[in-house]
Formats: C-alpha cells, sequence, structure tokens
C-alpha cells in the first residue's frame, strides 16, 4: 500500500460537519482522503456516529497534508499514539480547525505559532492569535470555526492545483470558491 497523500483525523466528538466537509473539499479535487482513528466507531460532536477508513495513526508521519478539524479535543489531545504521529509530521502540511488546534497545541506543536481565533477567543497558550478567517504560518494552516476548514483545504490545494481547479470543484459541491491571502486581517 502506498502512503496516504492526504490524512484527516477523527476522533470521539469530532465536528461530523469539519470531518466530512473536508474530505468533501479533497473529493471534489480528485483527491481520495484517509481517515483515521484510534477507534473502530466514533460519535460525532453532532452525535452521528461513523467508521474511520483506518485504524491508527501510522500514516500521519509520511502523509503530505494531515487535517485536524473541530471538535471536543480532550480524548484526542490525551492520546500518546496520535501525539507521537503528529510529532513526526512536524515540517509538512498541516491544517487545523478549532478543537484540533488544541490537540496540536497538547502535542507540543503551537509554540510560538500564528494561529486563527474567533472573535473573542483567548489565544492559546505560547501562540499569537489572529481574528483572519484563515491563517498560515508556514506550513501550519489554521481556521477559528470548523465551517471554514472546507475554504482551508481549498485554499491549501490551489496552491497545487490552481484557482482554477479548485473554483470548479467547489462549483461541483454547490459552493463559492474565492482565492484569499493568508492571514489578512
Amino acid at each position: 500500500m502506498t502512503a496516504p497523500r492526504h490524512v484527516i483525523v477523527a476522533w470521539e466528538g469530532v465536528s461530523g460537519f469539519a470531518l466530512t466537509g473536508a474530505a468533501a473539499a479533497y473529493t471534489a479535487c480528485g483527491y481520495a482522503p484517509l481517515i483515521v482513528a484510534a477507534e473502530a466507531v466514533l460519535r460525532t460532536s453532532e452525535g452521528l456516529r461513523f467508521v474511520p477508513h483506518a485504524l491508527g495513526f501510522d500514516g500521519i508521519a509520511t502523509a503530505e497534508h494531515v487535517v485536524l478539524p473541530d471538535g471536543e479535543p480532550a480524548r484526542a489531545a490525551n492520546d500518546p499514539d496520535l501525539t507521537r504521529a503528529l510529532r513526526g509530521h512536524r515540517g509538512r502540511v498541516t491544517l487545523a480547525a478549532g478543537g484540533g488546534l488544541d490537540v496540536l497545541q497538547r502535542a507540543g506543536l503551537l509554540a510560538g505559532r500564528r494561529v486563527a481565533c474567533a472573535p473573542g477567543e483567548v489565544a492559546r497558550h505560547d501562540t499569537t492569535a489572529s481574528a483572519a478567517r484563515l491563517v498560515r504560518d508556514e506550513r501550519l494552516y489554521s481556521c477559528a470555526l470548523g465551517d471554514c476548514l472546507i475554504d482551508l483545504v481549498w485554499h491549501v490545494l490551489a496552491l497545487e492545483i490552481g484557482d482554477d481547479a479548485v473554483a470548479a470543484a467547489a462549483q461541483r459541491l454547490g459552493r463559492d470558491y474565492q482565492p484569499f491571502a493568508f492571514g489578512a486581517e
């Protein structure tokens, strides 16, 4: 089996909206994201049950993109296997929304970084908060809320396949895509 290019991490309490939105954004652009988790059946924050594609976090270290959706992060933030895998992915493209940022913080991967924060939200310890909708800090891309994750995925993919291809993918999903300057407040 070849190493997965795009991995979406799921956990008990993950936002199903953010998770499926990110998967739909990759799929619309012609990619097949791999959804991984520590458990075979998970419940989303909305109460839906789902089954991930694969168990464990082995593919994270070599993936081109790792996505950490929004959701209740307590369980994922305390998973030593996930922490180890995320540290092994350091230096590669990581996309995170809301609770996914808390998972990265707990893994020690946010210190000194600039990340998106929702209006009125307090900056995470050792980070610089940005009120921008989408923020890029080197190879870390963040958004404050899970509903922005679809746009975050598309903007990162546009760097690879171009704005026109992403706009066509967004149109297939009935959405609008507008090129965005990361971090513009």
